[in-house]
């Protein structure tokens, strides 16, 4: 496997200097309202609550693999 451009969370500064490169992909999992006001050029919007699912008694479990390729799709 190819070594990563990046860690999975990086400073502002670090990712200002690879944006645009090829196979770089910038997931906001953050909430709709806050994507609709500001967010990375070029990044993408993937709602946390599509990653996670609440089976009680445990909550932030992840979803089926359908729901998870519907996600990530």
């Amino acid at each position: 496997m190819a070594e990563p451009l990046l860690p999975l969370l990086v400073e502002p500064a670090e990712l200002e200097k690879v944006l645009g490169a090829p196979g770089l992909a910038v997931v906001d999992v953050g909430e709709e309202r806050n994507f609709l006001v500001r967010h990375v050029a070029g990044a993408v919007l993937l709602p946390y609550r599509a990653l996670v699912v609440a089976r009680p008694p445990a909550g932030g479990l992840l979803p089926e693999d359908s729901a998870l390729e519907a996600a990530f799709s």
